[in-house]
């Protein structure tokens, strides 16, 4: 009951933001900034959120992701919003929902490519236990579907990273 309570007055004091994002994104996002996220200068995502307020509202877009089901939640101290604002650009936030989506997958792409060169762990091991560690289920992003994508970018990844092959598919340089 006393941390109820206590977790009411902290969120008291405190301007939520919703930011429109797919299910699975939104489970990715709180394993890693937690339920109840604080907006601050000290996390990439926080700054993000902080540079992108207003004070004025401005025109609305009807903008509607296909696959936004669900919404995280973006705290931010009531001293912040004052002097930055508290106006989520709807624009904005969808923008920023994509710029997350992409480096999340960004992320995984390379980590998987990093564990098949240094590691030996096969590509779809990796992303099927990204899947599980979130508990990301078939209806909110398959294997398929992130496999397809994987493939897509593997080999600008591969070059980004410049691990070379030959012909034979040997690796021919060092990461």
């Amino acid at each position: 009951m006393f941390y109820l309570l206590k977790l009411e007055k902290i969120l008291m004091d405190k301007v939520l933001l919703l930011l429109p994002v797919p299910k699975y994104l939104k489970r990715v996002l709180e394993k890693k900034y937690g339920e109840y996220f604080q907006a601050t200068e000290t996390t990439l995502l926080g700054f993000t959120v902080l540079q992108i307020l207003k004070r004025k509202s401005e025109i609305k877009y009807d903008y509607i992701r296909q696959n936004q089901n669900d919404y995280f939640r973006v705290y931010i101290g009531v001293r912040k919003a004052v002097i930055k604002g508290f106006i989520f650009n709807q624009k904005r936030s969808h923008q920023l929902a994509k710029t997350l989506e992409r480096q999340t997958k960004e992320e995984l792409f390379t980590t998987t490519i990093l564990n098949k060169e240094n590691y030996g762990i096969e590509y779809q091991v990796t992303l099927l236990n990204f899947l599980d560690f979130y508990d990301i289920p078939d209806e909110e992003l398959t294997y398929e579907t992130l496999r397809k994508d994987f493939n897509r970018q593997k080999l600008k990844l591969i070059q980004k990273l410049k691990i070379n092959y030959t012909k034979k598919g040997k690796k021919n340089g060092i990461l």
